[in-house]
């Protein structure tokens, strides 16, 4: 009995005695671990902060450039464009050829013109580079303006790639970089009888652009005759040359990661600090919550042995019971738990029928309803379209036969006789006034291009009408379907809400038919185009098509450079009645109908946007559907 009580004393004594330093070995773990942790973190975090900033800073700035260097050449671009249809116009040519008789004619003309809704200094040069016309005397608003001083035996040297037809027109730079100047010959024919040159006042681009305001980046723009001009920070190190544009002109640019480097020195400083804060604090909570859930429990173990060392405890037939019903009560619980989840599993499945059906009724509706409206509009367009292509082609006729009989009279007359041409002098006379009055020459020719130019546009708004009938078709009957000539077709359909807001590229491959339904694949398109043309609004837009062959798959892209979605609308853009224009611009249903059809013919369409940057949608059509 003895060395029984002295063996449980010798436990207890064992048992209760506190494990000596636990809570300073904890917290010296807990430092040690947390500081080793958080030293990791902030150099992972460093070097990825620092390359996903200057990947984003240097892609950002890069696209900024791009654009801005698209901005210029577009401005002069559009204006050499405006420009050039002056040079076609009957009054210009008369001038450069006949200078003395159309002073007042031309003075007038020049007067009543606008660009882009501005008049600019325009000056003309004849065959022999002598100026015989200036407009900066009857715009009062360049009072101040002073031409380049040239000599007018050095104007023929200077324009001499114009002459010589080397260069359809040129782009240059005043030399104290305060104008441009838009030069374009004037053809007569073949052969070129004069220079139309135009004067563009620097700064109209500079705040139509906003180009004094640009940060982070350098634009440079440099013409033909080796004047630059230069906007933004000067601090660059090295300059991106640009792809030739259509204007001429040699643009590149420049970045600045000065600012950069500034940010990312602030940002890393935070981080430090914010690192160390955060360490603290979570040694304080890891030391405070170690001992509540360490070390108490080890506590609480030293006193349930030290009692078991003394004898049964007589809690613990009581803590069991209790134990016993928590579980009970848990595990109806989890029972209840799980038939909620089942009952929400059905409600998402009832939702989702009841959705596709939604969406099915919208789209049948569009569709008849807008196969209904394009039919009734191609028919009753085509029926003028016809006569008036008909009356064109037999006006055409009649000027070969009055061309021909014309040149038959004239003949005539040259071999007539002097007894003749002397009792015919009256008849004679007349004749000779009535050609004084116009150049027979210009006449006939100009009126083959009228005549030609009218059967052109015709033939335009009947491959318009073409188009309409291919898209109001709405048949449910699968046929073998060219897809780029869905593209251009509906190109042509929207062409009025596309060509003020952007500029059409295309890359279509030659594609194989695919088994469709064309006219349902139409209004996919044009529900793009439109969406594409409406983010392009007040801006220069700028929209990429491209279709190509994959596999048993025609993959096309609708690419634009518009506003962008924001990334928290990006999952309910295909939501019927989702929209993320203003209050009455739209219904909601064009990318929730092109979602059904696409997926109807067993294809995917899938949406790629970016704020501020732009959108890209791409889709896949099978070429042959599946019928089982």
């Amino acid at each position: 009995m003895g060395i029984k009580t002295a063996l449980s004393s010798g436990l207890h004594n064992l048992i209760s005695n506190r494990p000596p330093k636990t809570e300073r070995l904890l917290s010296l773990f807990l430092i040690t671990v947390i500081s080793l942790m958080s030293l990791a973190m902030l150099s992972v975090m460093t070097q990825g902060l620092k390359s996903d900033l200057t990947k984003h800073y240097l892609h950002s700035n890069e696209q900024k450039s791009i654009n801005l260097a698209h901005q210029v050449d577009r401005f002069l671009d559009t204006r050499r464009i405006q420009l050039e249809a002056q040079t076609h116009s009957a009054v210009v040519k008369q001038t450069v050829m006949q200078p003395d008789s159309n002073k007042g004619l031309i003075s007038d003309y020049f007067l009543s013109q606008s660009i882009i809704g501005k008049q600019y200094i325009q000056q003309l040069y004849d065959f022999k580079g002598e100026k015989i016309f200036t407009s900066a005397s009857i715009h009062k608003q360049h009072q101040s303006f002073s031409l380049q001083k040239r000599d007018d035996a050095h104007i023929r040297e200077h324009f001499n790639a114009l002459y010589e037809r080397t260069k359809n027109f040129e782009i240059n730079l005043s030399e104290d970089l305060n104008f441009w100047q838009i030069s374009l010959p004037i053809k007569y024919g073949d052969s070129i009888e004069g220079i139309l040159s135009t004067h563009i006042p620097m700064r109209e681009m500079v705040e139509a652009l906003n180009l004094n305001n640009i940060i982070d980046i350098k634009l440079q723009a440099t013409t033909s005759n080796n004047i630059s001009a230069q906007w933004g920070t000067k601090n660059v190190f090295a300059n991106t040359t640009l792809d030739a544009s259509p204007s001429g002109i040699r643009l590149s640019y420049g970045i600045d990661v000065s600012s950069l480097n500034q940010s990312f020195s602030n940002a890393k400083e935070r981080l430090i600090l914010s690192a160390i804060i955060i360490a603290i604090l979570s040694t304080g909570l890891a030391i405070i919550m170690g001992r509540w859930f360490f070390v108490k429990p080890l506590e609480r173990l030293q006193v349930f042995a030290t009692e078991l060392s003394e004898g049964a405890d007589p809690h613990l037939e009581k803590n069991k019971r209790i134990t016993i019903e928590v579980q009970r009560l848990s595990d109806k619980i989890t029972d209840m738990a799980k038939k909620i989840h089942l009952r929400e599993q059905d409600l998402i499945k009832s939702n989702k029928a009841l959705r596709h059906n939604q969406n099915t009724l919208v789209h049948s509706e569009k569709m008849a309803g807008l196969g209904q409206v394009t039919a009734g509009v191609a028919h009753e367009i085509n029926n003028p379209i016809g006569f008036i292509m008909n009356n064109l082609t037999m006006l055409q006729e009649y000027h070969d036969f009055l061309k021909t009989l014309l040149s038959q009279l004239l003949s005539m007359k040259e071999k007539l006789s002097p007894e003749e041409q002397k009792s015919l002098k009256p008849e004679l006379d007349a004749i000779a006034h009535t050609l004084t009055l116009e150049d027979l020459d210009f006449v006939i020719n100009d009126l083959d291009c009228i005549t030609s130019e009218s059967i052109t546009g015709t033939e335009r708004v009947k491959d318009i009408t073409q188009g309409l009938k291919g898209y109001a078709y709405s048949g449910e009957q699968t046929t073998l379907t060219d897809i780029n000539e869905c593209i251009e077709s509906t190109l042509k359909m929207v062409w009025s809400e596309l060509k003020y807001h952007c500029t059409v590229d295309k890359s279509l491959a030659k594609l194989p038919k695919a088994e469709c339904m064309g006219g349902q694949i139409n209004q996919v398109f044009m529900n793009l185009f439109i969406n594409a043309a409406h983010a392009m609004t007040g801006s220069n837009g700028q929209l990429y098509i491209e279709s190509k062959h994959v596999d048993d798959y025609i993959q096309i892209s609708v690419s634009d450079n518009g506003c962008g979605i924001e990334e928290e609308h990006l999952k309910h853009i295909f939501d019927p009645f989702f929209t993320t224009k203003q209050v009455g611009e739209g219904t909601g249903l064009g990318m929730s109908i092109c979602y059904d059809i696409i997926k109807k013919h067993g294809g995917d369409i899938a949406l790629n946007s970016e704020l501020g940057v732009g959108t890209t949608v791409k889709i896949k059509i099978p070429l042959r559907q599946n019928t089982v």
